[in-house]
């Protein structure tokens, strides 16, 4: 579990990026945002299994993807580095 009670996903929606933040991480919560936003094309999100689990309940249609740091974390982890990883890539808007 994060040391971050933060529950968020960064979406993509018909051509609009989003972030959203939700009360918590139940596959009930989260499945339900998502049965009411059907057009939700793209999903970032981090490992957890309620959350994989929600998606493919709410959205089945979204395809799901690791963002950046914990693209850079499970690399870390893979290689035997320390698994607390600073967010050492630039944020999304820079890279436009």
């Amino acid at each position: 579990m994060s040391g971050f009670p933060l529950n968020s996903f960064d979406i993509s929606e018909r051509n609009e990026r989003k972030s959203l933040i939700i009360a918590d991480r139940s596959v009930e919560t989260v499945s339900a945002w998502f049965e009411k936003h059907p057009s939700v094309e793209i999903v970032s999100r981090d490992r957890s299994s309620e959350y994989a689990a929600a998606i493919k309940k709410g959205a089945p249609q979204a395809i799901e993807v690791a963002d950046r740091w914990h693209l850079g974390k499970n690399l870390a982890e893979s290689i035997g580095v320390p698994t607390f990883l600073p967010p050492i890539f630039p944020a999304k808007d820079s890279l436009r």
